[in-house]
């Protein structure tokens, strides 16, 4: 009984130092990230099809704030410093639909004193692309097929009025295009 429950007692304390997070990331990483970027470590890791072709890709924003992304054996690196302020909610990376057959990958960080920053990126030819960059002093959301960034707009008098800009993706001309008034 002792010796089960000392087994058991070093089961726990090996895979609470060790951590069950490196054993998944172990899996889910491609050992091509890891050969090309050995030094950067995984924050998150999404899977998705961004281009139609039944294949996903994979997204990778490190903790060091870069973002990545891997179509077949080819990463391709595409933003920096996507790091939020600490007291801020950690950065996200999110997939989102603005039409019928386009799939984006946006990256937010948060910093101080209110600001959302979004990168948004679609896969053309075989590489991302960036096709909307927006900072919103207020915030920056993701509201059914459009991007919503809320700012101030400073009176001359003093104070400020919530601004709303929209942005929906043109599937004609292949970008966001942009409804209210622009910061």
């Amino acid at each position: 009984m002792k010796k089960t429950l000392s087994l058991l007692l070093l089961m726990i304390l090996i895979f609470g130092v060790v951590g069950v997070q490196n054993t998944v990331e172990a899996t889910t990483v491609p050992a091509v990230f890891k050969q090309k970027f050995p030094r950067e470590q995984v924050d998150q890791i999404k899977n998705v099809d961004l281009d139609n072709d039944r294949k996903n890709e994979t997204i990778i924003l490190s903790k060091q704030g870069n973002l990545f992304i891997i179509k077949n054996k080819n990463v391709q690196w595409m933003a920096r410093q996507i790091i939020s302020e600490e007291d801020f909610p950690p950065p996200q990376i999110l997939t989102f639909k603005p039409s019928k057959n386009e799939v984006h990958v946006v990256a937010m960080y948060y910093y101080g004193p209110s600001n959302t920053q979004a990168y948004v990126y679609r896969l053309s030819k075989g590489k991302a692309k960036n096709v909307l960059n927006i900072m919103g002093d207020q915030a920056v959301k993701i509201s059914g097929y459009n991007i919503i960034q809320k700012w101030k707009k400073y009176r001359d008098g003093g104070g400020w009025d919530m601004v709303v800009t929209t942005y929906s993706w043109n599937t004609k001309q292949l970008k966001y295009v942009s409804k209210g008034i622009k910061p």
